[in-house]
């Protein structure tokens, strides 16, 4: 069994607090991830940010997300799968 887990991206209306409790799910994703090496993850930030400088900072987002700041709009979600695409298949391919 392949377990391939994404881990939770920031958002523009996340509060920091907020945002904190995502960054300790997504360490105990990678915590998991290490264990096992059936579980991959899939990092979702590189895409949401405008630079990869910016990641963790909840600033200088994409212009991508739909007025409620969660959902993407129809054409962000052809580009993420065009990001994730290419990692799925490095997984799956290992």
């Amino acid at each position: 069994i392949r377990v391939i887990a994404l881990k939770c991206f920031d958002a523009p209306w996340a509060s920091e607090d907020f945002a904190k409790k995502l960054w300790q799910y997504n360490a105990l994703l990678e915590q998991l991830a290490r264990e096992d090496s059936q579980v991959s993850l899939v990092d979702l930030n590189p895409f949401m940010y405008e630079e990869e400088i910016d990641i963790g900072t909840l600033r200088n987002f994409r212009d991508i997300f739909q007025a409620d700041g969660l959902h993407l709009t129809d054409d962000a979600y052809g580009d993420m799968a065009k990001f994730l695409a290419p990692k799925i298949k490095k997984i799956l391919d290992q």
